[in-house]
């Protein structure tokens, strides 16, 4: 078996030698007991396959440090007396094993790789710092009785320390003005040289400073580009270590989210009117401001297309930014919804945005005596 995640190393009798994962105060040889240990095909009821076998003992790749892409490649022999022909492998958890090919053809005798992948991340089936298990089930053309299960266990090692996991900007970027950094503390749990993060420079500024009072903890900082488009947004950031012996480790991603939000907001944007009569006029004051104190103008307002709907400027109602009346008049039975557009021009460069403005109401019938209304709205 191969171990494709550039974590072997060869001795000096030409046979691979077990990787040393570090940690504070100890060190644990990583499980390369033979090229094919750890690994044996089993029938459901424990016992051993008549048909195809991988020599060694149930596979356990013992501490390796949490990855993404932990990569080997699986010689699987065909121990049977006719060719066989595996039509797919299905594994317990699809989140976080990928296997190819999955349909193969094995002659008598013959062995075939199956390169497994592995994502070492994956919380259902253990965590960093817990075991981890998954199986796969090899489904065998003519044998569907001799069912084959592969067992995959080991016990995976968190590199980095992460505080926070991730960095939540939440709504905090405004378009228009200068955006915020964010922090988060990385403490490294191998003896390394270096540590770096990289980003899409479209995306986000990097920066990188060791804490000094703790030689194994870094301060990641990131401020996102203000070139994002209004909207939410989601990114990582790619966390990397260089050994002492000048190895890569495994990297780690960092989740970046937040949203981008226009300066000017539109306080409601949405108008929830509820069950109303035919023939009420419902009244809403709604007002749009700047977060940023900039000056603003309505050079628009757009509700051609919404039946019942009024909209009138209310120039004394607020010291800042602009107000309106909007009225609705219920003329329909049922579920109406309405749009209305305001078009703002706003701060030195005279740009222009649009916000939408959303009214929806559920018209029903005024009672009569001896009458349901729900049944007469029904009709």
């Amino acid at each position: 078996m191969q171990r494709h995640d550039g974590s072997s190393k060869v001795g000096p009798t030409g046979r691979q030698a077990p990787e040393v994962v570090r940690h504070p105060g100890k060190s644990v040889a990583v499980g390369r007991r033979r090229v094919l240990a750890g690994l044996a095909a089993c029938d459901s009821s424990g016992g051993s396959s008549h048909i195809l076998s991988v020599e060694g003992d149930p596979l356990d790749f013992g501490d390796v440090w949490e990855q993404e892409h932990f990569v080997w490649t699986l010689p699987v022999r065909n121990t049977s007396s006719e060719p066989l022909q595996i039509l797919d492998i299905r594994f317990s958890c699809p989140a976080c094993t990928s296997v190819y090919p999955k349909s193969l053809h094995i002659p008598v005798g013959q062995t075939a790789g199956v390169t497994i992948e592995l994502n070492l991340s994956c919380p259902s089936c253990g965590a960093a710092e817990q075991p981890f298990r998954v199986s796969l089930v090899p489904l065998v053309e003519g044998h569907e009785s001799d069912k084959v299960t592969w067992n995959i266990t080991g016990r995976v090692r968190r590199l980095f320390d992460l505080s926070p996991g991730l960095l939540d900007f939440g709504d905090a970027l405004v378009r228009g003005e200068p955006f915020p950094a964010k922090s988060l503390r990385v403490v490294c749990n191998a003896e390394v040289t270096e540590v770096a993060a990289k980003c899409d420079e479209s995306l986000a500024k990097v920066e990188v400073a060791l804490d000094r009072a703790h030689p194994a903890a870094w301060s990641i900082s990131v401020t996102p580009s203000e070139s994002l488009p209004v909207g939410d947004f989601r990114f990582h950031v790619v966390l990397e270590a260089l050994s002492r012996s000048g190895k890569k480790l495994p990297p780690k991603r960092i989740p970046v989210i937040g949203c981008v939000v226009e300066d000017v907001v539109l306080v409601p944007s949405n108008v929830a009117i509820g069950a109303a009569k035919l023939g009420q006029v419902i009244e809403e004051l709604v007002l749009l401001r700047s977060r940023g104190g900039r000056s603003l103008e309505v050079v628009a307002v757009d509700c051609e297309q919404s039946e019942g709907v009024v909209v009138t400027r209310k120039p004394d109602c607020v010291s800042k930014g602009e107000a309106f009346e909007v009225r609705q008049t219920v003329l329909e039975s049922g579920t109406r919804v309405n749009h209305v557009r305001f078009r703002v021009r706003y701060g030195d460069t005279a740009e222009e945005i649009e916000l939408p403005l959303t009214i929806s109401y559920h018209g029903v019938f005024e009672s009569q005596p001896g009458h349901d209304p729900a049944e007469v709205d029904a009709k």
